[in-house]
């Protein structure tokens, strides 16, 4: 959902981003290019730590997140998790009990 709404958002005519914190973002078009790159690289990363046997969500999160302080990874989680679910409703990924994998192709 948040990537079709950035996607959307680039048939827009928009001069101006106004993020909730931070300065104003005047070239708008290449920001949300820089948001879209790096959530398709976010979810490479999740498939890839899942290909390689990784399927708990934690382990993912901590693996991805691992430059990132201990009390800043929870928001990482939630990040990695949203991607899971991304996938899933994809039909890319699923879910047994608490283990994610991915289908295969």
């Amino acid at each position: 959902m948040y990537l079709r709404s950035l996607e959307k958002l680039l048939n827009l005519k928009i001069r101006l981003l106004l993020p909730g914190h931070g300065p104003a973002i005047h070239d708008p078009y290449e920001k949300i290019k820089e948001y879209l790159d790096h959530r398709r690289m976010r979810e490479q990363e999740v498939l890839r730590f899942l290909r390689e046997g990784c399927d708990a969500l934690s382990s993912i999160a901590a693996g991805i997140y691992a430059e990132v302080p201990a009390p800043l990874r929870s928001a990482g989680q939630l990040s990695v998790e949203a991607h899971l679910i991304k996938l899933i409703r994809e039909g890319r990924v699923y879910k047994k009990e608490e283990r994610y994998f991915v289908k295969d192709d």
